[in-house]
């Protein structure tokens, strides 16, 4: 058998599978199509925290950010 080229890359594929999977059945639960518990959604939604990051604020030119960023979420 062949020597694994990269073994950090096996585990974020399969880190990426994974949240692909936690989405998936967010997405059924949205669409009704299942029922979780609220432990299940909340534990859902924190390892996809974990394995998502958020996106980088960007200034209007498109670059980072120098100082500190204030992100408000206004529904």
């Amino acid at each position: 058998m062949a020597a694994r080229l990269n073994p950090r890359n096996q585990q974020s594929v399969r880190d990426k599978i994974q949240a692909t999977q936690l989405v998936k059945r967010l997405q059924d639960e949205a669409l009704g199509l299942i029922e979780m518990t609220d432990g299940q959604r909340d534990s859902a939604k924190f390892l996809l925290g974990r394995c998502i990051s958020p996106p980088t604020p960007r200034d209007d030119d498109g670059e980072k950010p120098k100082g500190a960023v204030l992100i408000t979420w206004q529904p």
